[in-house]
């Protein structure tokens, strides 16, 4: 089950901003006391699409779900903008 105040980070799966505390989290320290559910098919509904963050790819329907199973899912996400900073680099 997704959070619905989690906000994803668009390359870190892991982290993402918590709305209702104000503050970047890491989906590592597990479901806190503010975890609100969303339907992930309803959310596709209202917002016209989710993202699929292991695929880096858009969401426009529940029929599509089905290609994405066992992937992370965000129904929005964040940009970093010094994120690219912190890739290694290739030579």
């Amino acid at each position: 089950m997704k959070c619905a105040r989690y906000v994803s980070h668009d390359i870190f799966a892991f982290l993402g901003y918590c709305d209702k505390k104000g503050e970047i989290v890491s989906t590592t320290e597990g479901m806190c006391e503010n975890f609100k559910g969303v339907d992930i098919e309803k959310a596709i509904q209202e917002k016209g699409w989710i993202h699929c963050l292991t695929c880096k790819m858009p969401i426009y329907s529940a029929d599509e779900l089905g290609n994405h199973i066992g992937h992370i899912l965000a129904t929005d996400v964040y940009a970093d903008n010094v994120a690219s900073e912190e890739a290694p680099s290739a030579d």
